[in-house]
């Protein structure tokens, strides 16, 4: 995304920065007038050009996910770059980093120990797991198998 448009790209990036709840909201907006108009697709042009056309709004769909991940990316990294490293990153490298940092955001939730569940370090022993000496094993009054 960033090699073939990559000055739309980071002027996306700026207006997330700037504006991040208006460029939630128009994102959304965008994501809801795709849905609709696949579904308006398939309702009224099926039997002419429906499949194709819907296959084109998903492609068009999934280009613009695309260019708005990259662009949060990219914003999110050279913000990063700035307060961390004290510097402008290039533009795909500001990228690698916000992807690599959301990333990583992403996975705290699996890190840590669910609320209800076993502690670290602590195993609990349910009774079917012990192991019984052999002589409670045999019936009672045989006498172990001896004779």
């Amino acid at each position: 995304m960033l090699s073939t448009g990559g000055k739309q790209v980071l002027a996306t990036s700026r207006s997330v920065r700037d504006e991040p709840g208006r460029a939630f909201v128009t994102g959304l907006t965008g994501i809801l007038a795709l849905f609709l108009t696949a579904l308006l697709l398939t309702a009224l042009w099926a039997a002419f050009v429906g499949l194709p056309m819907l296959a084109l709004v998903a492609f068009f769909a999934l280009l613009l996910k695309l260019w708005g991940l990259v662009a949060v990316f990219h914003a999110f990294g050279e913000a990063i770059g700035r307060w961390v490293l004290r510097r402008r990153l290039l533009p795909l490298n500001a990228a690698c980093v916000g992807l690599v940092a959301l990333g990583a955001i992403k996975l705290l939730p699996w890190s840590a120990p669910s609320p209800g569940g076993p502690r670290p370090g602590r195993r609990r022993r349910h009774p079917a797991h012990q192991v019984r000496p052999p002589q409670a094993l045999a019936p009672a009054g045989s006498g172990g198998g001896r004779a």
